[in-house]
């Protein structure tokens, strides 16, 4: 969940291919469905200009106030919360989570969620999500990366625990009148290996693609697409 200052940048540090994504997915979005973790919401409002109808929903009211606030979001359903609130719903046609979502999640809340999505969704329905690979999160433990772009200069720093990836991260942003305005977000992403995604989405047809390349899945693939539609 990214909250306060950083929320207001989010989409300018953000290096995610929404086009690339929505295009590998495209052929599974139809009526009705929510879009879980949907932050800043741009990947809810590219859903909802295919002419379907989708709720977003996030834990940090920071980032549904800058969805909200964007052009073609003027009739999406903004609601706060955790992604188990998806569990309201019933007959979905789909359901979303995009750019690791699922990560921020411990795999105890994961399989719960996965349960909810799956009763909310109709036979046929289809729950489209990725995370960062196993891998991923491996090589990028005890890792720092600092970078600078559209006037923000960032530190990352993380962390690795036994099964998450711990991170800090400290922003300064240009205000424009030669002052800086200082920032920091911690945040947790869990490892799920995919022995244990699987596991979770038995009653599911599943499909995992590379969600770099949107090509087939392999063992050096960072990120992991799934496509699964309920049986």
């Amino acid at each position: 969940m990214y909250d306060g200052a950083l929320s207001s940048v989010y989409d300018r540090l953000i290096d995610f291919d929404y086009e690339g994504y929505l295009n590998a997915i495209v052929p599974y979005l139809k009526g009705r469905g929510a879009d879980l973790g949907c932050g800043s919401g741009t990947m809810t409002a590219m859903i909802r200009a295919l002419g379907c109808e989708v709720s977003g929903i996030d834990s940090s009211i920071e980032m549904l106030n800058v969805a909200a606030g964007k052009s073609g979001c003027e009739d999406i359903q903004w609601i706060m919360g955790d992604m188990s609130l998806v569990g309201g719903f019933k007959e979905l046609d789909f359901v979303t989570c995009v750019c690791d979502g699922f990560n921020y999640l411990t795999h105890k809340k994961l399989a719960a969620v996965i349960a909810k999505i799956k009763g909310a969704l109709k036979a046929g329905g289809a729950l489209i999500f990725d995370i960062s690979s196993e891998k991923k999160l491996k090589d990028i433990a005890e890792q720092t990366y600092f970078f600078e772009q559209d006037g923000i200069s960032c530190g990352w720093c993380n962390f690795c625990g036994k099964d998450c990836v711990d991170m800090q991260l400290t922003f300064f942003v240009d205000r424009g009148d030669g002052l800086y305005e200082r920032g920091e977000e911690r945040q947790r992403q869990y490892i799920h290996s995919l022995t244990d995604v699987k596991r979770m989405l038995q009653g599911f047809d599943v499909k995992i693609c590379d969600g770099v390349s949107y090509k087939r899945a392999s063992g050096r693939s960072e990120r992991l697409l799934f496509i699964c539609i309920k049986k």
